[in-house]
């Protein structure tokens, strides 16, 4: 509770006079009440309008439960009163000193989108529990490698994890200066060259490479020799692994970056090696039809298709102790990130939308596309401006060719027909002659050179013209699309995402209560208990009874003999910790030996 205490302390000035007036005690309860809502399943604040518990109001010190109006308001003056980055930065301060973790501790980032339903073009993204592209919200959750989550972040659905990754790990770094994050795991939507390479310096993330990143062993360097890593009972190999080392190109960075990388290859789910051919070690008369003439002949199978185990890589941008302990770190994930999310988040309300203001945005496919015709516009204006002008100049020398030729043509022509008729007067047969052949043979060649830079630019000049025509023509189709573009364009709105940053931001805090309460005080059986399995004891009905200096719980027993044996070690470890309740008292907890009440119905006359 100090940690919301602290949080709800907000200064003397901000936009909301109302919450500014209102006295500390009702802000932590208010607060209070937003966070145990899920405990009772009230997931939102309109949900109070039919809850009709004492539960809630009990927990926080009220006889009654807050109503759906004064809540609702006071999660909207907190959100316009930006309390999300408060809340975010003692919920950062309090996870990493409730949970113990020193230098080799590995993290996990994942992403989690929740759809958001609305008539509205909103931020769209992939939701992975269907597998549809819808409007929606993007969570980035930090966690531990116990499952235990830490941070929380809300952004627009569109939101990429290696955009929403680096911001949340700067800001539980602001929040715990000396707590430093030397190992990050992410799943393979972190695969990005420009992504590794930033966080190389100071972090080794480890991630899956994608199948499309790699097609076998020759794409990688220094390739160790593969271990059994996985053997089942008949000593067979299911899986093996080795070290090896690849380069990921980044872009606009003159070397590669150098990736360690840990090999498996899973015999277990196998898979045809490409463009393989069953039958290319087979003559073609002992094919299975080759004498399928025969009257006897009969149809068999052809051979398999030949098959090489899956190959997976697991790539990491630091030093690696060996392989067998990257695969394991990254296995880790499922265990620490996804149940999690169905363990405890989901079930206490992290899918549950809360506020949907809106705000009137930009459609970023849309500008994507428009910036993307206005270059091509662009660029084809100054191709046709460019293509014209060459066929201008090739125009002129066309011209300049033409004239050149007909002047040189009537020229030499001229001397021609003169020498000609010179040496006709001596020699009536001249025109038989070798010589005269010679010569008019020359003056043909020197004629056709001239034609044929004559035809070049004319050729030039009707390239380029058909050049410029196509250029225009294409910059028409392109206002064409343009124009279709604006016409068909619906405004997009932006989701406002502090109400449902504090209400995620609670729901973290009260995951993180619930998995400290398992550990403290639940027997050792519910090590790895769910809330599922822990809500039956959290919702348990019974009656308190105070006094000045402790507090008696009396709980109403299970109907099952093994959940009350449960039950009773857990009042006795409570009682022998002696905890204290946030105002001090002490906290008692027993079962209650009081009978059922008897209910006496008369029958009717």
């Amino acid at each position: 509770m100090a940690l919301l205490d602290e949080a709800v302390d907000l200064p003397d000035e901000g936009p909301d006079e109302r919450l500014i007036r209102s006295q500390a005690t009702t802000r932590s309860k208010l607060l209070q009440t937003l966070l145990f809502m899920p405990v009772f399943g009230v997931f939102r604040p309109y949900a109070l309008r039919s809850y009709s518990g004492d539960g809630l109001g009990l927990l926080i010190g009220r006889d009654r439960a807050f109503g759906y109006q004064h809540t609702e308001r006071f999660l909207s003056q907190l959100s316009r009163a930006s309390f999300d980055t408060v809340l975010e930065q003692s919920l950062a301060s309090w996870t990493c000193s409730l949970w113990s973790q020193d230098e080799k501790t590995t993290y996990y980032v994942d992403g989690h989108r929740k759809p958001v339903y609305s008539q509205a073009v909103l931020p769209r993204g992939l939701i992975g529990k269907t597998g549809q592209i819808l409007g929606c919200r993007a969570l980035t959750l930090l966690h531990d490698e116990q499952g235990h989550p830490l941070l929380v972040s809300t952004a627009r659905g569109d939101q990429h994890l290696t955009h929403g990754m680096p911001a949340l790990i700067d800001r539980y770094q602001q929040a715990n200066p000396d707590a430093h994050l030397p190992s990050i795991v992410v799943d393979r939507e972190g695969m990005s060259g420009p992504f590794l390479q930033a966080f190389a310096a100071d972090h080794t993330v480890v991630t899956l490479l994608r199948s499309n990143q790699y097609k076998g062993l020759d794409d990688f360097e220094q390739v160790s020799p593969f271990t059994p890593h996985e053997v089942d009972g008949e000593g067979c190999v299911l899986t093996d692994i080795a070290s090896a080392q690849y380069a990921l190109t980044v872009a606009d960075q003159p070397e590669p970056l150098m990736l360690q990388v840990a090999l498996m290859r899973d015999y277990r789910r196998c898979q045809p090696i490409p463009d393989a051919d069953p039958l290319a070690d087979i003559s073609y008369w002992d094919r299975p039809w080759a004498d399928w003439t025969d009257p006897d002949w009969q149809p068999s199978a052809v051979p398999p298709t030949p098959t090489q185990p899956r190959l997976i890589a697991v790539v990491a941008t630091g030093v690696m102790d060996n392989a067998a302990q990257l695969i394991a770190c990254y296995k880790r994930r499922w265990a620490a990130q996804e149940n999690s999310f169905k363990d405890f988040l989901i079930p206490l309300g992290l899918d549950v939308n809360h506020g949907y203001g809106k705000s009137p945005v930009s459609h970023s496919e849309l500008d994507k596309k428009r910036n993307t015709l206005q270059a091509k516009l662009e660029r084809l204006g100054r191709w046709q401006r460019s293509a014209y002008a060459r066929s201008q100049r090739a125009s002129r020398r066309y011209e300049r060719l033409y004239q050149g030729l007909r002047d040189y043509t009537d020229e030499q022509y001229a001397c021609l027909n003169e020498w000609l008729m010179l040496m006709s007067d001596n020699n009536p047969d001249f025109t038989r002659s070798a010589e005269f052949k010679r010569e008019h043979h020359a003056l043909k060649e020197a004629v056709r050179d001239r034609q044929d830079k004559v035809h070049e630019a004319s050729r030039d000049r009707d390239a380029e013209f058909q050049k410029a025509d196509r250029y225009a023509r294409q910059q028409c189709y392109i206002l064409r699309e343009l124009e279709d573009a604006e016409a068909e364009e619906r405004q997009m709105f932006e989701l406002d995402n502090r109400k449902d940053q504090i209400m995620s931001l609670l729901v973290v805090a009260l995951t993180n209560l619930v998995m400290w309460t398992r550990d403290q005080v639940f027997p050792d059986d519910y090590e790895h208990a769910t809330w599922i399995r822990l809500q039956a004891f959290f919702r348990l009905p019974g009656w308190v009874q105070r006094t000045d200096t402790d507090c008696y719980v009396f709980l109403r027993a299970f109907n099952d003999t093994a959940m009350n044996r449960d039950l009773a070690q857990l009042c006795e470890t409570v009682n022998t910790r002696a905890l204290q309740l946030p105002d001090g008292l002490r906290l008692h907890l027993a079962l209650s030996q009081r009978p059922p009440p008897v209910i006496s119905i008369t029958p009717p006359p």
